[in-house]
């Protein structure tokens, strides 16, 4: 008799433990990126296939990745200041070696077509006169200070929200390089600027 009753618990368990069991499509279901999508957000073939902008909606982080996931998952009305661009406004977003990474714009004039590499930023030929002839000339611009730009020209309003990377400008002045207001630039301060944006991309 007992066990015949043990038996059955262990049959009612079973039944138990199968109704209560996941569906094969997952909490978010169809929805839901891949295991493939999701171990492939970096690759890229070409430059093209990267994109960089919006927030991640699984992650709720800043995005960087190939077109395919950013077309499928990416929230494009939020943006992270500064993120793809960086503080400088010298950084792109590139496909190397098969992932889709952050780089500066240039390193050299032979990397602008055409054009002048100045502060890791190709600068096309200016058309007229130079924008300014010495240091003086030049001004931080922006909410946090982050923007290196002509005194004579319009201030510019950009939103408030302060970057970790900020914290390197400290470190860099805004002065007149070849006729062109542009921050200068180190080792000490590319380091500063890499390990800070290395950190989480959160959106406020």
């Amino acid at each position: 008799m007992k066990k015949w009753m043990l038996m059955v618990s262990f049959a009612f368990l079973f039944m138990l433990m199968i109704g209560c069991a996941p569906s094969p499509a997952g909490p978010g279901g169809s929805d839901s990126p891949t295991q493939g999508e999701v171990g492939s957000i970096d690759s890229c073939e070409v430059d093209s296939d990267c994109v960089c902008g919006g927030v991640d909606t699984r992650s709720g982080l800043c995005f960087m990745g190939n077109r395919d996931y950013y077309d499928k998952y990416v929230d494009r009305s939020k943006d992270c200041p500064d993120f793809c661009s960086g503080v400088a406004g010298n950084l792109v977003t590139r496909c190397i070696d098969g992932s889709c990474i952050q780089v500066f714009e240039c390193l050299a004039d032979t990397d602008c077509a055409g054009g002048r590499c100045v502060g890791n930023r190709c600068e096309t030929p200016a058309s007229g006169a130079a924008e300014c002839s010495s240091g003086s000339d030049c001004r931080r611009d922006g909410c946090s200070g982050q923007l290196c730009r002509p005194k004579s020209s319009e201030p510019v309003f950009t939103t408030c929200e302060y970057r970790p990377e900020y914290e390197c400008l400290s470190m860099v002045e805004c002065s007149c390089v070849e006729g062109r207001c542009a921050w200068s630039t180190s080792p000490e301060y590319e380091r500063c600027v890499d390990e800070k944006a290395r950190g989480p991309r959160l959106v406020p």
